[in-house]
């Protein structure tokens, strides 16, 4: 009959020790590869549009959004950097490693939105915005809200308009200043459906929700 060898004092934990570590070290191997193997492709159609819009933007993050099927860049912008931005890349599939390795760097980037504006700027909305009696009529404000990360509310003025074609269907751009602040002035261009959106005037108020694009100049 077999007999059972002790184990010396301290073996079982090692053991223990030794599991936890080649569990985490599998993990860690299973999450590289994963990376290096993820998709890069979006799986949506994204917008085609050429803007001379540009902002500076210190890149902190790229990652992908699993519920848009798309790749996300997340950075600051300003003299202060704190204006936190997020935007869907639309040309990471063929500068990947450019965007790569410019994680922690200030880039220049093309920004856009397609949005849907109406007229009015905080006024025209002043019973859904908190602190209403504090925002002046000529307020210009980019609020994170939306179902994505790069969802926007926009309140700003336009500066100029005109017609163009995103991915084959025609658009209204509205050139829009979104801040303005001693740190930032931001202008956007906002890419709208003309049957969604009514015919805006130049130099006046709007606002909407924008959902923010942007892809490196060359």
């Amino acid at each position: 009959m077999l007999q059972r060898i002790p184990l010396p004092p301290g073996a079982p934990e090692a053991l223990l020790l030794l599991v936890i570590l080649v569990a985490i070290a599998s993990v860690i191997m299973l999450v590289r590869r994963r990376r290096r193997f993820a998709r890069i492709e979006a799986d949506a159609e994204l917008p085609d549009l050429k803007t001379e819009q540009r902002t500076l933007i210190t890149l902190r993050r790229i990652f992908r959004d699993p519920a848009q099927g798309v790749w996300l860049a997340e950075g600051t912008s300003g003299k202060t950097g704190k204006r936190r931005l997020v935007l869907c890349l639309t040309d990471y599939e063929a500068k990947r490693k450019h965007y790569d390795e410019s994680v922690g760097k200030v880039t220049d980037f093309s920004l856009f939105g397609m949005a849907t504006l109406a007229a009015g700027g905080a006024e025209a909305m002043r019973d859904q915005i908190r602190d209403a009696d504090k925002i002046t009529g000529d307020a210009m404000r980019l609020i994170p809200a939306g179902q994505y990360a790069n969802d926007y509310v926009v309140i700003g003025r336009i500066a100029s308009r005109r017609e163009d074609v995103v991915n084959g269907i025609p658009v209204m751009l509205y050139r829009v200043q979104v801040t303005a602040a001693d740190d930032l002035t931001l202008m956007l261009e906002l890419a709208c459906d003309p049957d969604v959106t009514p015919a805006l005037s130049e130099n006046s108020m709007t606002h909407g929700a924008a959902r923010l694009y942007g892809y490196l100049p060359d």
